[in-house]
């Protein structure tokens, strides 16, 4: 039997990677958010995200990464991050309020940055939904997810049987 591996395994990642390690690098070093200390889960894990009182959490989770059309060799892709800021604080609702506007804040200057990424071009952002909860994120306090849908160009990816 196989052991899983202690490293990150070596080689290319895809673009929907490439995106959210951006995203969720640009949140961990952010400056707006230093003040707030503020939890960063990635994709976590039903039932992992426990705040206690007077915590703040954001939840960076990938949602879908979907192929809009064929653009020549390219294809424009569809992906959906959902964003949800979370306080467990007396006033629950006002402090995840004005932690998810620092977090768009840091999301809203990232784009120059995503349209940096090697292999990936014409990166644009919506806020498309903003929603009080997140599935499999229970919670004591406050929620607020925006699901940000990021259309982006990509080499198309063919699949064709061998000769």
């Amino acid at each position: 039997m196989a052991t899983a591996p202690t490293t990150p395994l070596a080689g290319m990642h895809s673009a929907r990677w490439l995106l959210l390690n951006a995203v969720h690098t640009a949140l961990q070093t952010a400056p707006e958010l230093t003040a707030y200390a503020p939890t960063l889960y990635r994709n976590p894990v039903a039932g992992t995200v426990k705040l206690d009182r007077g915590q703040l959490a954001v939840v960076l989770q990938w949602d879908q990464d979907r192929k809009a059309r064929a653009v020549g060799m390219d294809e424009q892709r569809s992906f959906r991050l959902l964003v949800g800021s979370l306080a467990n604080t007396a006033q629950a609702d006002a402090d995840a309020d004005v932690l998810h506007e620092a977090v768009i804040s840091v999301l809203r200057r990232l784009m120059s940055e995503l349209n940096a990424i090697d292999g990936v071009r014409e990166v644009t952002a919506d806020e498309t939904d903003i929603d009080p909860t997140l599935e499999g994120v229970p919670i004591e306090g406050a929620l607020i997810v925006s699901t940000l849908t990021l259309q982006y160009r990509q080499r198309a990816r063919h699949f064709r049987a061998s000769a």
